[in-house]
């Protein structure tokens, strides 16, 4: 499924929410008429949730999305919502990093079926304990500057083995969908 933010951007431009199977079939057919590109009517649903089959979707359909919505393309649309989405973080669910105490743990999962257990060490960094299904292997650090229900996690670096890996972003599609302090 997609985060709320990403599907309110949708049904903005669909100019009508997504409530139903049908509905699913009228975004399919305006989105290939907007941007040329074909998405199922099974992918829409799938990401709008009318259909139990859960996966990551495919960097095609993540791209056609961001282009209906008017963005160049997926990393583009989600620097739009974590930028315009900064003022409303004391509405939303989040962990500030400034407030944890060394050590903390935190718990996080995103679809598909993605756990994540990490252990805060200072600033912005943390260290993987425990993951499942994950990109991310236990004993990578990666640093983090917030975490916010429903918005993807974008990990600033992430090093393993001493290697700097770069830029990693959990969620791209549903957002974190279970956050919490242990």
């Amino acid at each position: 499924m997609i985060s709320p933010p990403i599907k309110d951007l949708i049904e903005q431009k669909l100019g009508k929410p997504v409530c139903s199977p049908i509905d699913c079939e009228h975004l399919s057919s305006k989105i290939k008429e907007e941007t040329g590109s074909i998405l199922s009517i099974s992918t829409v649903k799938r990401l709008f949730g009318f259909t139990m089959v859960r996966y990551e979707p495919r960097r095609y359909t993540l791209v056609t999305i961001a282009q209906y919505v008017g963005f160049k393309d997926w990393e583009e649309l989600i620097r739009h919502i974590n930028e315009t989405s900064s003022s409303e973080f004391t509405n939303l669910k989040e962990i500030n990093v400034d407030t944890l105490k060394k050590g903390a743990k935190i718990k996080f999962t995103y679809s598909p079926s993605r756990e994540v257990t990490i252990k805060f060490i200072d600033g912005k960094r943390f260290k993987v304990l425990e993951s499942t299904n994950s990109k991310l292997l236990k004993d990578d650090i990666i640093e983090v500057n917030y975490f916010v229900m429903d918005f993807p996690l974008i990990v600033e670096k992430l090093w393993r083995n001493e290697r700097n890996m770069g830029q990693f972003v959990a969620g791209k599609v549903s957002g974190i969908t279970s956050l919490r302090v242990m």
